[in-house]
């Protein structure tokens, strides 16, 4: 007669067993919102340190809200009093970031390629 897995084998063939798999996307999703923001910036070669320490700040608090806001959707409890202090401590990082990146260059491809029609 064959014997089935239990759950926890199951989750521990799944990666699931201590949040390894959720680790490992949290990890994942970290990068990809510093990446995403470093090239919003420019690059991380026209970063300072403090810019990059705020960037990394910033990927944290957007990790842990997107977290907050996938069990809202499920319809778990939060602490929204936790979650309105995320949001505002985003606020003050991007606000101290400041929006004098450069602009994406998008636009003046499409002006250059215009032109040149």
């Amino acid at each position: 007669m064959r014997e089935f897995p239990s759950q926890g084998q199951r989750a521990a063939r799944n990666g699931e067993l201590l949040g390894v798999r959720q680790s490992f996307r949290s990890r994942r999703r970290y990068r990809e919102i510093v990446a995403a923001v470093v090239k919003d910036y420019g690059g991380a070669d026209r970063l300072s340190e403090i810019r990059m320490q705020l960037i990394h700040r910033l990927a944290a608090c957007v990790l842990l809200t997107e977290q907050m806001e996938e069990q809202i959707v499920r319809g778990n409890n939060v602490d929204i009093r936790g979650y309105a202090s995320l949001c505002d401590v985003l606020v003050r990082i991007t606000h101290r970031l400041g929006t004098d990146q450069p602009a994406r260059r998008a636009r003046s491809r499409l002006l250059d390629y215009l032109q040149s029609q």
